[in-house]
């Protein structure tokens, strides 16, 4: 399956937003698109519906914070991983800080590809730091859901339900942590794109490195 900007999209405005139905290679996922107008409050262009950009969290900065510093923490943890295992696959029978909790589709990836995982804890640590977080993979969508797992421990109820409310739609997220589901299986036949830009021109900067393991 490839996943790249060769993709169909439609929609019509509602309430919440844009909803949009997208075509990956035959792959049908619905989304709803919150916020990101285009200049002067305008319709947003199309094409840029397939990763939600929620604009400004509804969430105190004090409270954003918390949960970046934790994001940061899942990293740092994600890298341990990798200086600890490699490519080892992932199992009950070593001890994984962060993997463990990734789909069961990706036990079998190499440290490159967890090189990958572990620097999107911290590029989207950066975004929650200033209060906008724009997915740009299948990758930060699935850790994301993870980073905002996490987030009742450090969040009160009102601030945790409109993170969660706010940031994604979780109906791809959550096939892709079901192994019996349609999505996770063809998502499994390339494992590899899922730290490929979603939409070209929202990549982000490839020369901006990883921490040391």
């Amino acid at each position: 399956m490839r996943l790249d900007t060769n993709v169909s999209a439609s929609g019509a405005w509602c309430a919440g937003g844009r909803v949009v139905s997208l075509d990956f290679d035959g792959l049908h996922v619905n989304s709803i698109r919150k916020g990101l107008p285009g200049e002067g409050g305008q319709v947003p262009v199309d094409g840029a519906e397939i990763v939600l950009f929620p604009g400004r969290l509804p969430v105190p900065a004090p409270q954003l914070a918390r949960v970046a510093a934790h994001a940061r923490t899942l990293a740092a943890v994600a890298y341990e991983d990798i200086s600890a295992n490699g490519d080892n696959p992932v199992t009950a029978h070593a001890h994984w800080g962060v993997f463990q909790r990734f789909p069961v589709v990706t036990r079998t990836m190499t440290a490159v590809w967890r090189m990958m995982a572990a620097r999107s804890f911290d590029d989207l640590a950066g975004e929650l730091e200033i209060g906008f977080v724009h997915p740009r993979t299948i990758g930060e969508h699935v850790t994301l859901s993870l980073i905002i797992g996490d987030a009742h421990g450090l969040l009160d109820a009102v601030a945790t339900q409109a993170l969660r409310g706010s940031l994604i739609d979780t109906t791809l997220v959550r096939d892709l942590h079901d192994p019996a589901s349609s999505v996770a299986r063809r998502v499994a036949d390339e494992p590899d794109i899922w730290f490929q830009p979603l939409i070209a021109g929202f990549e982000r900067d490839p020369g901006r490195g990883f921490r040391r393991c």
